[in-house]
């Protein structure tokens, strides 16, 4: 039995296994708001990516992982999905 965090990609790939990692941050926890926002973390730089998984609530659209324009890792949390259901929480890897 694996033990550890492993972060799979949306056709299954595994992008991220903690027994193996050489490296991995988690950064940030944040919450869905009332519309999208992109996160830069400029502490970072280009050779690294930004993933989030949902730790609770409801998203119908994925975290997406970018750069900004000096290259720092970004990712876009999709907006709260409405009124009834709790938001999103995301925790932040960056790897």
């Amino acid at each position: 039995m694996t033990y550890g965090l492993q972060l799979f990609n949306s056709v299954g790939t595994k992008t991220f296994d903690s027994v193996t990692a050489k490296g991995g941050y988690v950064v940030d926890i944040l919450t869905a708001g009332i519309s999208a926002r992109t996160i830069s973390f400029t502490a970072f730089d280009s050779n690294r990516t930004a993933l989030a998984i949902i730790v609770s609530g409801l998203a119908l659209t994925e975290a997406t992982p970018g750069h900004d324009g000096s290259g720092h890792p970004t990712i876009t949390i999709p907006a709260y999905y409405g009124a009834g259901y709790p938001p999103g929480v995301y925790m932040v890897f960056i790897l």
